[in-house]
């Protein structure tokens, strides 16, 4: 049985591996990827010690164990909150679509965002009267705020920008919600939130934490090879923003 699970674990090392480089080459301003490269040497570590039999004293072994299995439950519980957003329904007609902010390049914006654009222009084309909320500041390896293009893009798509606002200074999800929160009367408007559907819950969490709390919520699609990356980035995300108290 150890020999069975040493080779599991040094195969899932390897695909590890693999999929870290696959990401790597296809990589959207996020270092993010270098997570697999750790999760592959790991899992070929443990997996080396099964095959040789190498044997950990009872209480360390206890506590990595104890450990791994609090990890693991945490991951669940956590990514069942995740994918609850997937098929969030927006209502229609809500005073205000807020988009959230995503990389950008000098020429457009990065696949990821254009998802979250595309569905904005469907829903600002099907509710004429709903004033739509860019967000997102200029990060370091960015050359202009996310906003600014992000406008621009729902403008190609035929949206009138007269119809569209910019917070342009926020550099994470957090700042957007915040930020986006001074522009209207969140107590007396209705809003309706797009950001992918991996992002969604998190963003939605963050968003009433800020006071908006006339929301729903407008998923838009993924690339599904960079899903499980952005499934485990997300899952970061949501530890992180809630330990210092954003959501």
């Amino acid at each position: 049985m150890s020999v069975i699970i040493g080779l599991f674990l040094a195969l899932l090392g390897l695909l590890s591996i693999i999929y870290g480089i696959v990401m790597a080459l296809g990589a959207h301003g996020s270092m993010f990827f270098i997570i697999w490269f750790f999760l592959g040497a790991l899992f070929i570590a443990v997996g080396i010690l099964k095959l040789r039999k190498i044997l950990i004293p009872h209480t360390p072994l206890l506590i990595i164990r104890i450990a791994v299995a609090a990890i693991i439950i945490l991951f669940i519980v956590v990514e069942s909150f995740i994918l609850s957003g997937f098929n969030s329904k927006a209502h229609q007609d809500a005073d205000y679509l807020i988009v959230a902010g995503a990389q950008v390049y000098a020429n457009g914006p990065s696949p990821v965002l254009k998802y979250r654009l595309d569905t904005a222009a469907e829903y600002l084309k099907n509710n004429p009267s709903t004033v739509c909320i860019v967000t997102g500041g200029k990060g370091s390896n960015e050359v202009r705020p996310e906003a600014e293009i992000m406008a621009e893009y729902l403008v190609s798509k035929g949206i009138d920008g007269e119809r569209i606002l910019l917070e342009n200074l926020s550099t994470n999800t957090a700042e957007n919600m915040k930020n986006a929160a001074k522009l209207f009367d969140i107590k007396n408007s209705t809003a309706v939130i797009v950001t992918s559907n991996f992002h969604l819950f998190r963003t939605m969490r963050i968003a009433r934490r800020q006071g908006i709390v006339n929301i729903s919520g407008l998923a838009a699609d993924s690339n599904t090879l960079f899903l499980p990356n952005n499934l485990l980035r997300e899952f970061c995300g949501v530890c992180k923003d809630f330990l210092f108290g954003h959501m």
